[in-house]
């Protein structure tokens, strides 16, 4: 029941993260809409590679000195961490997988303990990119926030008091 929690509340966060890019590069083409993000952890196969795209996509398109640009932001480099989380999530599921074909309770409880401790490194990286990549969308949006815009400037102008 908490992994199902944790992944709903997951999968609601990558979504959100998805769609905050869009803000903060308009009219850029992403290659994953928010929808699949979120929907590609569901199909078989695909979900071994593309979630971690997605999501990699999102941190890139999340760097604060590329915001408003179009396609910048692709160059941008994706830290160590999440190649940590994403192995150690594969091999959880991987070793959680076997764990339950073996039938000898001895080596099934060894892999299961295995698979346990790799759930929990994919769990402390997870949180930590969740973290660091919340900060960096908090940064792309004071910075879309604080710049001044035409329209800005236009109303500043015109409070301003008419001097002879």
């Amino acid at each position: 029941l908490g992994q199902v929690v944790a992944a709903i509340f997951f999968l609601r966060w990558l979504n959100r993260a998805a769609h905050n890019v869009r803000a903060f590069h308009p009219g850029a083409v992403f290659e994953f809409t928010p929808g699949w993000a979120v929907g590609w952890w569901f199909v078989p196969f695909a979900n071994l590679i593309k979630p971690l795209r997605a999501t990699q996509e999102i941190w890139r398109a999340s760097e604060p000195d590329c915001v408003k640009s179009d396609r910048s932001y692709l160059g941008a480099p994706v830290p160590g961490l999440m190649s940590t989380w994403w192995g150690a999530w594969i091999a959880s599921g991987l070793l959680g997988n076997l764990s339950g074909r073996i039938e000898e309770p001895g080596p099934s409880a060894t892999i299961g303990a295995i698979a346990t401790c790799f759930t929990i490194v994919a769990c402390i990286a997870v949180l930590r990119l969740m973290k660091d990549m919340g900060e960096r969308q908090t940064e792309c949006w004071r910075k879309i926030h604080e710049e001044p815009t035409l329209r800005s400037a236009m109303q500043h102008a015109a409070a301003l008091p008419i001097s002879p």
